[in-house]
């Protein structure tokens, strides 16, 4: 039997033509009927308490269907380990593009204008911008209910009381990393639609 040589050869990928012709379909491209569209407001401060949130005005605007603040969802989070990401910022913005509010609408165009109706006023407080500065006992707690997250890890096996856990030595060093991001081409938001015999599609 011959066996095909993967390894060290051209492999052309299956969806290539479609995505370079325009033709592949993107969550985007997707309409469903009744479907509505969310938008999120996000903070733009680095760090501040979220003083008053009014969000009558968007909840008046043209096919609005929903808003939601944190106060709506408090103490609910996210994480791929430790649960310590507030759906909406409960209380505090902790960085810039942290999302404060949502809005579900019938189209994309209202659900933006809507997120311009919500009124939202911050007490800024000083953001922590370097890494060995948060480290002081000074600085401020961003997340002063650490130790009620889910997901914290438990003692590491071998730990013993006492100072560094019984190790004899303690070593420190600083490292820097280059700032990088990857993009891909499509998200992978979540699209959902209901029939009117209430089963979900």
């Amino acid at each position: 039997m011959k066996r095909e040589k993967v390894i060290g050869s051209s492999v052309p990928r299956a969806e290539s033509v479609e995505k370079v012709t325009g033709r592949a379909v993107y969550a985007v491209d997707v309409s469903l009927p009744e479907m509505l569209w969310g938008k999120v407001l996000r903070s733009r401060v680095a760090h501040g308490r979220i003083k008053r949130i009014d969000v009558s005005k968007a909840l008046a605007s043209p096919g609005v269907k929903a808003v939601v603040t944190g106060r709506d969802v408090e103490g609910v989070k996210i994480g791929r380990q430790i649960y310590d990401m507030p759906v909406l910022a409960d209380g505090v913005a902790r960085f810039v593009g942290e999302k404060v509010a949502a809005v579900a609408a019938d189209s994309e165009e209202n659900a933006e204008q809507a997120l311009e109706q919500i009124e939202i006023e911050y007490d800024e407080l000083s953001p922590l911008l370097d890494p060995v500065e948060a480290l002081s006992p000074a600085a401020p707690l961003l997340h002063p209910q650490v130790m009620e997250y889910k997901g914290l890890p438990g003692k590491l096996p071998g730990d013993r009381p006492g100072p560094a856990c019984g190790r004899t030595a303690l070593y420190s060093c600083t490292r820097s990393f280059p700032q990088s991001a990857r993009f891909p081409f499509g998200k992978a938001p979540p699209l959902r639609g209901h029939r009117r015999d209430s089963r979900s599609a």
